[in-house]
């Protein structure tokens, strides 16, 4: 059976398309207003890693200060492309719930399925009521009265409408529930669950809407319907609208997600659901980090994906930006850590455990990564934690034993400002990395209140070098090289600015000649892992130049810590967390090796084995056998059957780099009796398998496996009725074939 994933999107404005997804049904309820929210639906191919678009729709809101402060819901869309879809091929939309009517009493509409975008779209309930203007000392001001809210559309149907009167009414139910027609709220699509209306109204249950209130005050609030639960055990679904109330600005918030209300509507949802699908043997690297998209809906969580048994992770802390007071030395660059965890143990009956990551996007975030809570690991079993250069120091991110990981690399420290009066900052150090530690940056030289910058730092150990300091107040350093031996940005003279790095090199050291010449050269990232997905490049990355100054008028900027865990005297790299795993299983699991008298077979592995197949012979002694090695085989036979049965088996075993295998057994019998037997399974390996079987006399052949079973064999045979044959077969077994005895009983 197919592993189905479900999977809830509440915010964000990216989503990345798991490793074991290769295509997805797309649920998307807009946002309630005084209308409740659309529903949407579409099923996309996807492609595994690979970005998607998304928007939450915010519920809707209103003010007594007027109608410019009357919003209706938004939008919820999933899109393959940036931007809202305009075709159901690569996307869905669902419109949210409108707002209030403006100087009458009147209708909002719920989000409306013809403007939605989808293979299927219900719109939702409408809502009633009217802003209404009054004057007082030549001045105008607004009264919102709200006599309902309509219900969210959703999978089962529209939204119910609230009660179109202008007195209290309840709330529409949700996902094809009823409309409300008078203070009770609409019901829910079970028939049942609308709030009581009255001077105390109750809440609608399980979708239905919440009750009127007939004193002056708020109605009750809509319910949600319960329609998803994703893998994390959280239910979700489209709510109810709330109830109305009798007096002027009276009403209640909306219920998630969808359900019309007052002061916010309830949010909008996205729901994923797909068929997990996994190749064996296929490899994947998966960036979390800002610019490449982070893979989660909800920040922190990572999900298993299907097939794996472990993940190595790479992590690298942010980098520093320095002292912020005299000297305004340059920040460090952020630690490495790298570990593999072992996740075969979550990835069974609990495969979708979640895992927490902290990719925070500012300087001074330590990049962690931990498969059992949501907080730094201790021990490098669990995860990783690569320590961040520290806030306002020169010192570079710390390796073991403050980072966790079974390897750890420090950050090179930042150079030494030479601000006094006049801010001169220092350069940043490099980051470390998978090959080494980060180099420290060059220091910036001061005299008479004139200076130049030192280099910055070069990333991830290897042949990479320190930055250059200044040395003398006109002429500045050159960022050290990156781990190839080059990259380090040259330093700005009287003509030309100060380099930025590449390859993992420091930037240049700005001089101190008037112009752009003053400003410190950026750091260079070092393009180490490339995302699958997206093919978003990404690696340590070399600390900025410092600054020139030549007096308080003319100040130069330093340049930035590269992206990933540069230092810096402006902005260190942000972390990073780089995660590496290959599927190595596939989806259908059995629990062990049985056999019974019915002929019921299970296997560990790739093979569900199974009875209900069925022999059927004719001839002198006409057999039915009820046992069989696959599920749903059929098997015929001609001709005449001994006692005795030999069966032999011939395995041909290929297999390729991708883990795929193909067997083939064949036998081959003197009387012509065949059996064929097709059966699919996959587990630790993708296999497919087919075996042609023919029983006779006399087989011979090479022995793959040994066997034990016990059938029932029943017979009828000439003018003999209900003969009844039992047998218990035993193998004979020997390096050139199976042979099993038939020991038979007859019974009239």
């Amino acid at each position: 059976m197919p592993t189905v994933v479900t999977i809830a999107i509440t915010s964000g404005t990216r989503w990345r398309v798991p490793a074991d997804c290769n295509s997805a049904t797309i649920e998307c309820i807009g946002a309630g207003g005084i209308g409740g929210g659309g529903y949407s639906k579409t099923t996309l191919t996807l492609t595994p890693l690979s970005l998607a678009y998304i928007n939450i729709g915010a519920g809707g809101a209103y003010a007594n200060s007027g109608p410019l402060n009357n919003n209706p819901g938004g939008d919820t869309w999933f899109n393959t492309s940036s931007g809202a879809p305009s075709s159901s091929t690569t996307g869905a939309l669902a419109k949210g719930g409108g707002a209030l009517p403006v100087g009458a009493y009147g209708t909002a509409l719920g989000g409306q399925a013809s403007a939605g975008v989808g293979t299927l779209k219900y719109s939702g309930g409408a809502g009633y009521g009217a802003y209404i203007s009054y004057c007082c000392d030549g001045s105008t001001f607004y009264n919102a009265n709200i006599r309902s809210f309509g219900g969210a559309a959703g999978p089962n149907g529209a939204g119910g409408d609230g009660y179109q009167a202008n007195s209290p009414g309840g709330g529409g139910g949700a996902n094809g529930g009823s409309s409300s027609t008078g203070v009770n709220g609409g019901n829910n699509r079970l028939g049942s669950g609308g709030g009581t209306g009255g001077a105390s109204p109750t809440a609608g249950t399980s979708g239905g809407g919440g009750g009127g209130n007939t004193s002056a005050n708020s109605g009750a609030v809509g319910s949600v319907d319960p329609v998803w639960t994703d893998y994390s055990g959280v239910t979700y679904g489209p709510a109810g609208g709330a109830g109305g109330g009798a007096g002027s600005g009276i009403g209640t918030t909306g219920t998630n997600y969808g359900g019309g209300g007052s002061y916010y509507g309830g949010q909008g949802l996205i729901i994923i659901t797909y068929n997990a699908t996994v190749t064996i043997a296929s490899s994947y690297v998966e960036v979390l980090n800002d610019t490449g998209g982070t893979a989660v809906s909800t920040p922190n969580k990572w999900r298993i994906p299907y097939g794996i048994d472990s993940i190595t992770i790479h992590a690298i802390g942010s980098g520093s930006n320095g002292l912020i007071a005299t000297p305004f030395s340059g920040g460090g660059g952020g630690a490495y850590s790298t570990s593999t965890i072992d996740v075969s143990t979550l990835n069974n009956t609990t495969a979708y455990y979640l895992l927490y990551t902290n990719i925070a996007q500012s300087g001074g975030n330590d990049a962690w990564f931990n498969k059992l809570t949501n907080s730094a690991p201790t021990i490098s079993t669990n995860g990783v934690l690569a320590k961040a250069a520290p806030a306002n120091s020169t010192a570079g991110g710390a390796a073991s034993p403050t980072s966790i990981g079974t390897t750890t690399f420090a950050g090179g420290t930042g150079g030494a400002g030479a601000g006094t009066t006049i801010i001169k900052y220092g350069s940043g150090g490099g980051a470390a990395g998978p090959s080494g530690v980060g180099k420290a940056g060059g220091a910036s030289y001061n005299t008479a209140g004139s200076a130049s910058g030192g280099g910055g730092g070069g990333a991830n150990g290897g042949s990479s070098t320190a930055g250059v300091a200044a040395s003398s107040a006109t002429v500045a350093g050159a960022g050290g090289a990156g781990n190839g031996g080059t990259g380090g940005g040259a330093a700005a003279t009287a003509t030309t600015n100060a380099g930025a790095g590449t390859n993992g090199g420091g930037g240049g050291g700005g001089k101190n000649t008037a112009g752009t010449f003053l400003n410190g050269g950026s750091g260079g990232m070092q393009a180490i892992w490339t995302d699958t997905g997206t093919g978003t490049q990404t690696g340590p990355g070399g600390g900025g130049g410092g600054n020139a100054a030549i007096d308080i008028n003319n100040i130069g900027s330093p340049g930035g810590g590269a992206n990933y865990g540069g230092g810096s005297s402006a902005v260190g790299g942000k972390p990073l967390i780089v995660l590496q795993y290959t599927i190595t299983k596939g989806l259908t699991y059995a629990s062990s090796i049985s056999e019974s008298a019915a002929g019921s077979d299970v296997n560990s592995g790739a093979i569900l084995l199974s009875a209900n197949s069925s022999e059927s012979a004719s001839g002198a002694a006409p057999i039915t056998v009820i046992a069989s090695l696959f599920t749903n085989s059929n098997e015929s036979a001609s001709g005449l059957e001994s006692g005795t049965k030999y069966i032999s088996f011939f395995p041909v075993i290929n297999a390729n780099a991708t883990g795929s295998e193909s067997l083939s057994s064949k036998h081959i019998t003197q009387n012509q009796i065949a059996e064929n037997s097709i059966a699919d399974g996959s587990a630790l390996g993708s296999r497919s398998f087919e075996s042609q079987v023919s029983e006779s006399a006399q087989a011979q052949g090479a022995t793959s496996k040994s066997r034990t079973a016990n059938g029932t064999i029943n017979a009828a045979a000439g003018a003999s009725t209900n003969i009844t044959k039992s047998s218990l077969w035993t193998p004979i077994i020997n390096t050139q074939s199976i042979t099993w005895n038939q020991v038979n009983t007859n019974n009239t």
